[in-house]
């Protein structure tokens, strides 16, 4: 139906996981650019009239925000 949801909803995961190991690394500026990307990729989730696309968009927003939440909490520094 809309296959392309699912590849998106992984695409996001990965991007935080990257994220997540970045901030590991120490790499504040990489892990900002993941979640940069996983913003600008939930809002493309929201053009569509499909619900199921909105919720999809949600979660990946709210997963870049409990990104952003990990790195405030590792005390990742402002840029």
């Amino acid at each position: 139906v809309l296959p392309h949801l699912s590849a998106l909803r992984q695409a996001a995961r990965l991007m935080h996981a990257d994220a997540m190991l970045a901030l590991l690394d120490g790499d504040a500026h990489a892990a900002a650019d993941r979640v940069a990307t996983m913003y600008r990729m939930s809002d493309h989730f929201a053009d569509d009239t499909v619900l199921i696309s909105s919720l999809v968009g949600m979660a990946s927003f709210k997963l870049a925000e409990q990104t952003i939440q990990a790195g405030l909490d590792a005390a990742m520094p402002s840029p």
